[in-house]
């Protein structure tokens, strides 16, 4: 069977998208980077994206790949309308 993959979109009025939301903004604070780096995982700041990727992977139940492909979409996308 051939599994239709849909776009990843986020509207934020949803409820559990501003739970997304408030989890991912969770990674950014200052103690999380700490860890990070106090367990030796440099650089800290690229870990914290790649860790925002992989929990908002999950929360949508995509395949990681796939995820990061819709990413790099949607950034081309951005990239084209403003030139």
């Amino acid at each position: 069977m051939i599994g239709v993959k849909l776009p990843v979109v986020a509207d934020l009025r949803v409820q559990k998208f501003k739970i997304l939301k408030k989890a991912v903004k969770k990674l950014e604070k200052d103690g999380i980077k700490e860890a990070l780096s106090r367990n030796g995982i440099t650089p800290v700041d690229e870990a914290v994206i790649m860790l925002k990727i992989l929990v908002t992977s999950i929360f949508f139940r995509l395949e990681l790949s796939y995820f990061v492909e819709e990413l790099k979409k949607k950034k081309a996308q951005k990239t084209s309308e403003c030139v």
